[in-house]
């Protein structure tokens, strides 16, 4: 009998060899920052789409103004500027739509000495706390200097507030644009209010002895890192070049496919560390409570870790 388990061990193996191929979402973001431009000059934005960790070449993207009125752009990215105010721009690839970025737009023979402002504060907050933000302006010449006078706005106040000091309260989960507003000029920065930064698990040593520690970290607006501990050990993914990890809503091998996000292929043990570049990365950790070792092609649970809450 014992001839009999190995045998069946060693085609289950063999079976799982083989390359899966895996739908997993990626990320459109703009490279490009924001701008300040006089009426009738134009603008190149540069996008791209990321996706398990690395840019897609050869994408068409589609372009969006919230003001067309105030700049327009083009299929390929050029922003012209048609009329003085603000507008917010963002592009999108396979449905999924980049976070905007604000085009100022100037009369042509204007005196402003203004050349652009922008926000310095955290990208993410722990839900519950408060935290300050400060507006800066640049002038023509160069220099910076704080803004007191600036109108403070959150485009989504059911995840965060702010008040006429910079001072953001949050109020639920989720990502939120916050915006101030100064001598016509406006800028943006993303926040992500998060119940949890980081969350940490263990796999159970179970049918194919993954065992070890695993962490899962949200590090930027958009970005996750996952890290496996030194006494990370999975032997049987060190055999099988299907076996992947990733993060999974439930234990269920069927689950992570359909409705978690592909990290990477699993190693065999030790230490290593992975970068996820996701839209709205809070949520999918919020999302996704387990880190799972899957066969892929046989959607096949190899090993599961139930993240902290």
């Amino acid at each position: 009998m014992k001839h009999l388990h190995y045998l069946i061990l060693f085609l289950f193996l063999t079976s799982c060899v083989g390359e899966d191929i895996v739908e997993v979402a990626g990320t459109t973001q703009i490279e490009s920052g924001g701008a300040t431009l006089m009426t009738d000059s134009s603008y190149q934005l540069k996008a791209v789409y990321i996706e398990g960790g690395n840019v897609v070449e050869d994408i068409t993207f589609d372009f969006e103004s919230s003001s067309p009125e105030v700049a327009s752009i083009s299929s390929t990215g050029l922003v012209t500027a048609l009329s003085p105010g603000n507008t917010e721009i963002s592009a999108s690839a396979f449905g999924n739509k980049s976070n905007f970025i604000i085009v100022n737009v100037i009369p042509k023979d204007s005196s402003s000495k203004l050349k652009e402002i922008f926000i310095e504060g955290p990208k993410v907050v722990n839900f519950g706390e408060t935290e300050s933000y400060t507006a800066f302006a640049v002038s023509t010449e160069g220099d910076t200097s704080e803004i007191t006078t600036g109108l403070w706005a959150s485009k989504d106040e059911s995840i965060a507030t702010i008040d006429a000091n910079g001072t953001l309260t949050t109020q639920g989960s989720g990502q939120v644009a916050i915006t101030v507003d100064y001598e016509g000029l406006m800028a943006a920065l993303f926040v992500s209010v998060v119940q949890s930064t980081k969350r940490n698990g263990t796999f159970k040593k179970e049918h194919y002895a993954t065992d070890g520690d695993v962490s899962v970290e949200l590090t930027g607006p958009n970005e996750i890192t996952i890290t496996l501990a030194e006494n990370f050990s999975s032997p049987d993914a060190g055999v099988v070049p299907g076996a992947y990890l990733y993060l999974s809503p439930s234990t269920s091998a069927a689950d992570a496919k359909s409705k978690g996000v592909e990290i990477a292929k699993s190693p065999s043990g030790g230490s290593h560390t992975y970068t996820l570049m996701v839209n709205n990365a809070a949520q999918v950790i919020a999302d996704n409570d387990y880190v799972l070792v899957i066969c892929s092609p046989y959607t096949i649970t190899m090993g599961s870790a139930k993240l902290s809450e």
